[in-house]
């Protein structure tokens, strides 16, 4: 202990501890960043030779001014500035006499800004010793224009990140040398504590961290506490939802999993060593899918998706963090799904749900606008899923505007395919059973078998006659999507017409279905036809007999047909049949005629032709266009000879131009014309490449996404190896840009050197 207590003279014998004075203000965290000009500042003013020491210090509450006071009243008492180490502590806020006023010390003056004139003016001139006046940053200090020295403390919310965490810290390792115990924090916790607006400050904080831990050393009880985010007040629990732009916090704690505070030391365990860290292993996992849907056609992701989603589930089911998932975020995407699936009739399981709400958490944590599908495969989703990302983009706009952050372009994309390709709930992986009527039959048909065998894996279509035929084969195409399980789709309907769509359906999305027709409508049809006709009880009932078992309603697989149709002014289906009757061929293929105004009558007719085999075209005069029925124009058919030559298929032109001028309101033909067709000439000349037709298509469908986000003023896209392009391809970096000057000039838009290195790197790589 030599040189470390002082001996007084005399008896009894007295023992002081001898104090450094470089010691004082060590104690409190920050003395070499954020406080260090405080603490200067104070020094200074404590070694001023005024008879009166009066400092000011402008801090809001919680902003540690009393333990910076504490600090200043042991230096000056090494400094033999006062007699005792003893700081008198006033808050005006809660106590108004003056009674100090006569006394001698070490005086700290709380909300000074709430002493009357005359107290005001005592304490500057009738109190003896050392004065702090404490006054909140908000508050008028020119009531002390006579102080000389001023002091500002920062708020905790002003702290840089570092500071922030240091604090933290220090509060941790603080209470761990108390309790003798390891404290265990996981990084969504830290979040949560570094980005939670701490109204009350230093002392909030501090208080919010001995309660989690007491909640924690309550329920556990050893030597090493787990600290939950249920530990913590809704306030800090908030923290997940407040990461609004704060990229920066993932950086700074980036792959760590744990934080183990340990008496004096910190350890952080890392992802490879731990798998803690729910929301980087969640976007590790995102990575592949992202190759995957910018690699495969849309319409082939369904395991890809399905099998993404149930990892995170599982990921979230067997951590055990339960708290770590945000109760509004989940109930917003419960709510969504709930009325997503009651427009596209589909439901979804507990654990999809749940996997989905990881999803978008992790993405508002992740806190990145950066667009990763590319734009090629965005206008593929948006264009085969129109309903679904609607419904997507609506749903993510609503959560944007509740956080208050903007989101990647990326998640209405995402949320699309999770309507699209999600199965609803299943029972098991079997072959599951659908029945398809005109009307509102099928629900009917599917209640009662419901009732009679509640576990049935039965669906219904319905089918309202005056329902537009695009909207029903989507519900039908969703519907079938949602609801198989790998083994195929048995579906038993009613008219031709449904049978037409399944076939579509099929093709498109690669499901197995079977069918089976059971005319009820066209049964009916035809014995009230019969009975008008004044047919007996018994004939009617033996006709429908012979009709059911001879396959005179149900179609012949093996008979093809043609149908020549024309609008009802015109007449001339009958013209068009007989022309296609003298083609070379045409005894191969029945030929039926008739009249259709629209699509509506146009199918109602065509249901009955679809009963007796399969049909290979339409020939007529306008395109009713339904759903994979090949449509040829009459006037073809006096260019060939035969029949096998009308029904060649020949490979049709892809109209880019008109399809962007479709997508994007910004544009016309002529835009695009003057501009980026040019470029894509000097594009191909300038790298040295001829382009086909599908990656010309590509090219001018990405140059026009491009376009479009800078004139909307969008975040720009990050091509992290710009650098790298832009050094190896100088030449071509110098010229391209270039060719883009006229572009600039048009749309009123700049390029960026990474926008010039993603177009380069798309034919280097």
């Amino acid at each position: 202990m030599e040189g470390k207590v002082k001996k007084y003279k005399g008896r009894p014998v007295l023992y002081q501890i001898i104090i450094n004075q470089d010691e004082a203000f060590t104690h409190l965290y920050g003395s070499e960043t954020f406080l260090k000009e405080p603490i200067e500042t104070m020094k200074a003013a404590l070694h001023f030779p005024d008879d009166v020491k009066k400092i000011l210090i402008v801090a809001t509450s919680g902003s540690g001014t009393s333990a910076f006071a504490r600090e200043a009243c042991t230096y000056a008492y090494v400094n033999r500035m006062v007699s005792r180490d003893e700081v008198v502590e006033i808050d005006l806020s809660e106590d108004s006499k003056d009674n100090f006023i006569d006394k001698e010390g070490f005086y700290l003056i709380k909300n000074a800004q709430k002493l009357t004139r005359v107290q005001r003016e005592k304490c500057l001139h009738t109190l003896k010793g050392i004065v702090i006046f404490q006054v909140d940053r908000n508050e008028d200090v020119s009531l002390f224009d006579e102080v000389r020295f001023i002091i500002h403390l920062p708020s905790l919310n002003s702290l840089t990140l570092e500071d922030r965490y240091g604090l933290i810290e220090y509060f941790f390792l603080d209470e761990s040398k108390r309790l003798d115990d390891r404290i265990i924090v996981n990084v969504g916790l830290m979040q949560c504590l570094l980005v939670y607006p701490c109204v009350n400050g230093i002392k909030e904080m501090k208080r919010e961290i001995a309660k989690g831990i007491a909640n924690a050393y309550r329920r556990e009880k050893n030597h090493t506490l787990t600290l939950e985010l249920s530990d913590f007040s809704p306030n800090v629990r908030k923290g997940l939802l407040n990461m609004k732009n704060r990229q920066d916090v993932m950086e700074f704690i980036a792959h760590t999993a744990l934080f183990i505070f340990d008496h004096e030391t910190t350890l952080q365990t890392r992802e490879k060593d731990i798998e803690a860290d729910l929301y980087q292993i969640t976007y590790k996992k995102r990575l592949p899918l992202i190759h995957t849907i910018n690699t495969v056609g849309v319409k082939h992701l369904g395991d890809n998706v399905r099998d993404y989603v149930h990892d995170l589930y599982t990921l979230y089911d067997q951590s055990g963090e339960t708290q770590l998932m945000n109760n509004g975020l989940r109930q917003e995407v419960i709510q969504f799904f709930k009325e997503a699936g009651e427009t596209l009739h589909r439901s979804f399981t507990h654990d999809y749900i749940f996997g989905v709400a990881m999803h978008l958490q992790d993405t508002v944590l992740m806190a990145s606008t950066q667009m990763q599908i590319d734009n090629t495969t965005m206008m593929d989703i948006i264009e085969t899923y129109n309903q679904e990302y609607l419904l997507s983009r609506k749903f993510i706009r609503r959560v944007e505007e509740d956080l208050q952050k903007k989101l990647s372009p990326d998640e209405s994309l995402f949320f699309t395919l999770f309507l699209s390709v999600m199965s609803s709930e299943k029972l098991g992986d079997q072959v599951v059973n659908l029945v398809a009527m005109h009307g509102q039959g099928a629900s009917a048909i599917a209640s009662v078998v419901s009732h009679l065998m509640p576990k049935c894996q039965l669906y219904a279509f319905d089918m309202p006659l005056d329902e537009n035929i695009n909207e029903v084969y989507e519900r039908l195409k969703a519907l079938i999507v949602s609801i198989d399980q790998g083994k195929g789709v048995h579906v038993i309907y009613d008219m031709g017409s449904i049978n037409v769509m399944l076939s579509s359906i099929s093709e498109e999305t690669h499901i197995r279905i079977s069918t089976l027709e059971v005319p009820i409508s066209l049964l009916l049809m035809s014995a009230i036809k019969l009975a008008d006709q004044g047919y007996t009880l018994e004939v009617i009932h033996n006709r429908l007999l012979d009709y059911a078992s001879t396959s005179q309603v149900v179609k012949n697989v093996n008979e093809k047909f043609i149908v020549a149709f024309s609008k009802s002014q015109e007449h001339k289906s009958e013209e068009i049949k007989n022309r296609l009757e003298v083609l070379d061929g045409a005894d191969g293929y029945k030929i039926y005629h008739f009249e259709a105004d629209d699509t509506k009558s146009f199918v109602k007719q065509l249901d009955f032709l679809l009963m007796v085999g399969n049909l290979a075209a339409i020939v007529g005069t306008f395109d009713p266009a339904f759903f994979n029925v090949r449509y040829i124009d009459e006037k073809r058919i006096d260019q060939v000879s035969s029949i096998s030559e009308l029904l060649e298929e020949k490979e049709e032109y892809f109209d880019i131009l008109g399809y962007l001028e479709s997508q994007f309101e910004a544009f016309n033909r002529q835009d695009l014309e003057a501009t980026i067709v040019p470029f894509m000439n000097d594009y191909e000349r300038i790298l040295n490449i001829h382009l086909d037709e599908d990656d010309y298509v590509g090219l001018m469908v990405h140059m026009a996404c491009l376009i479009d986000r800078l004139m909307k003023n969008k975040t720009p896209t990050v091509n992290f190896d710009s650098d790298k392009i832009i050094v190896k391809y100088p030449q071509e970096k110098r010229e391209l840009t270039k060719s883009l000057e006229p572009i600039e000039k048009y749309f009123h838009i700049s390029f960026l050197e990474g926008d010039v290195a993603t177009l380069i790197s798309i034919v280097k790589r």
